[in-house]
């Protein structure tokens, strides 16, 4: 009885060889799902921008974040929520609503309710400012040797 031997050079096949077929089924496995996987993730964040819908106010979340992603001064939310801001606050919205002495949904729904209806600018949030641009390497070294006259 002898051992089953590669054509070409005569020695036994390695273990890639014997299980090829079962490596290239467990690679486009794991391939397909990455594939759907992150697809679906896509996917719904591509539907949720296209409805137009706002992301959620979370318990978690600190004033100064929720101003941030909506766009709103905190001093506004400060105001509208009744809170002492702190400086720098980072109490989440569950940990101001315990010392409110209300339950942590009932804030992050106010919350909520206050961004909705904040009103907005016409045309939407103003543009990012302008990058100053940097100089490249070049101009960086002619300044610094004192050659501007060369660039």
């Amino acid at each position: 009885m002898s051992v089953p031997t590669d054509e070409t050079n005569g020695s036994p096949p390695s273990f890639i060889d014997r299980h090829r077929r079962l490596l290239i089924f467990i690679t486009l496995g794991f391939g397909l799902f990455f594939v759907i996987f992150f697809g679906l993730r896509a996917y719904r964040v591509i539907v949720r921008w296209r409805e137009g819908t706002q992301p959620i106010v979370r318990p978690w979340m600190t004033i100064p974040r929720v101003a941030r992603q909506f766009h709103i001064p905190p001093e506004e939310l400060y105001q509208a929520l009744d809170v002492q801001p702190e400086r720098p606050d980072r109490r989440p919205l569950d940990r101001l609503a315990r010392e409110k002495g209300l339950m942590p949904h009932i804030l992050v729904e106010q919350v909520q309710k206050f961004v909705d209806t904040y009103p907005r600018p016409p045309g939407g949030p103003p543009p990012p400012p302008t990058p100053i641009p940097t100089p490249t390497p070049k101009q960086a070294f002619g300044k610094r040797m004192g050659l501007c006259y060369l660039i």
